[in-house]
């Protein structure tokens, strides 16, 4: 789920996905402001729904989400009307399969981009549509879970992801700053250690970005950024 105040009333709602039996969709959840929530909307089937992205994707106050479907391999966008109601979404297929998505302005433009695991880079246009650019097909592995931030301070968003499938750790592609990725950095989490989710933040307070890895192996992966580059 993603948490968001979706009717602008102060009070944090929730924007669901998921599902059982082969039947999966979308909800959102307002919320009351003492802990419980109201239904307010079913958006319809999706194939395989996987954990939402907020972001203000058309610029005008309103909170959007996006939400990857790892079975077509596609992004649906869904624009929010301010008032805890949805759009019907916009599908984006993309060449590579897909199982997260991140929000950032890659290209420093002022419009969010949304960035899959795949890797393709969905250019936002500013009024909440995308466009599907630049694709990086993995060399090794299987790439997931993107985190975006400025890893190495020159001012330019990166992306890093968790490295599945035989290489166990980390990939982190360094942003040019015009919507294009440097070929990946890669740093091994240990063996059979079947890295899952990530998250970022500055651990330590030196004022570099480190990254924190939740391992199916049961452990838990810090990476301390040790100098600028």
């Amino acid at each position: 789920m993603a948490v968001g105040d979706f009717n602008r009333d102060g009070k944090l709602d929730l924007f669901l996905t998921g599902g059982s039996d082969g039947g999966y969709s979308a909800q959102v959840l307002l919320g009351n402001g003492d802990g419980s929530f109201s239904y307010s909307q079913s958006l319809g089937d999706i194939d395989n729904p996987q954990p939402p992205v907020i972001g203000d994707f058309n610029r005008d106050g309103k909170l959007d989400v996006a939400v990857v479907d790892n079975v077509t391999n596609s992004v649906w966008v869904y624009l929010g009307s301010g008032n805890g109601k949805f759009a019907a979404p916009v599908k984006y297929s993309t060449p590579n399969s897909a199982v997260a998505v991140t929000a950032v302005d890659l290209n420093r433009d002022g419009k969010l981009d949304l960035v899959t695991d795949g890797i393709t880079i969905l250019q936002g246009n500013g009024d909440g549509t995308f466009t599907v650019g630049s694709d990086y097909q993995p060399s090794a592995g299987v790439y997931l879970n993107p985190v975006a931030g400025d890893f190495n301070n020159d001012g330019q968003p990166d992306i890093l992801l968790v490295q599945d499938a035989g290489q166990e750790g980390l990939a982190l592609l360094l942003g040019n700053g015009d919507s294009t990725l440097q070929p990946p950095l890669s740093w091994s989490a240990g063996y059979y250690s079947y890295p899952a989710a990530i998250d970022s933040a500055d651990f330590n307070g030196d004022g570099l970005l480190d990254t924190v890895v939740s391992n199916s192996a049961e452990t838990v992966s810090i990476f301390l950024q040790t100098t600028v580059n």
